[in-house]
């Protein structure tokens, strides 16, 4: 966890910079809310169609199983296409919600804890660090400030899951502790799928 001298011009600062990463943090979150209900909104506004046959291919090729698998590896490796495809893909097609979302839910767990591992036993590679030095600008103002619970706070910004897990990683931050609140990730994935679904009857 990254540590710093403090100095009396440093405390003075400090608070006022860590709110205002924070207070950029929380509207960046919220940015993130809205273009998901419009763009799926304006989607369903001049391609449903398209969509639901998209949809229901994906679906008979794939299955459940695709969503779980193609959720994993979004948040795993960063795979381009984000669980938010599988959910938008469940509600076009009339699949079980119930059936999609622990599907998505289980996938998007597991891959962030493969990420965490990799960040974990591998960010003393070269990569790894050029994603920890990008990352350094907004997540170590919120450790110096919140500590361990950074992890609750970053898991519900635009941060991609993958790299919030990878960094998490290479923080060395506990499994026990990680366990528990990567958990906050579900009630964030039922938030889009709320939004989603919203902006899809809504179009």
């Amino acid at each position: 966890m990254p540590t710093s001298a403090a100095t009396p011009q440093s405390m003075h600062t400090a608070p006022a910079e860590d709110r205002q990463t924070t207070r950029s943090l929380l509207l960046k979150t919220l940015a993130v809310f809205v273009l998901l209900f419009a763009g799926v909104w304006l989607l369903a506004r001049f391609f449903r169609e398209d969509l639901e046959g998209l949809g229901r291919r994906f679906v008979d090729t794939f299955g459940v199983g695709g969503m779980f698998l193609g959720s994993l590896l979004a948040d795993a490796i960063h795979f381009p296409i984000p669980p938010q495809f599988y959910m938008l893909t469940a509600i076009t097609t009339g699949t079980s919600i119930v059936a999609a979302m622990t599907a998505i839910c289980l996938g998007s767990l597991l891959g962030g804890n493969f990420s965490f591992a990799c960040g974990r036993y591998l960010g003393h590679t070269r990569l790894l660090k050029r994603v920890m030095e990008r990352t350094r600008p907004t997540m170590d103002p919120l450790f110096q400030r919140y500590g361990v619970w950074t992890i609750a706070i970053a898991s519900l910004t635009p941060l991609p899951f993958s790299t919030f897990c990878l960094v998490c990683g290479m923080y060395r931050i506990s499994w026990r502790l990680f366990a528990l609140l990567v958990t906050l990730r579900v009630p964030r994935l039922m938030v889009f799928y709320l939004l989603i679904k919203a902006g899809w009857a809504a179009g």
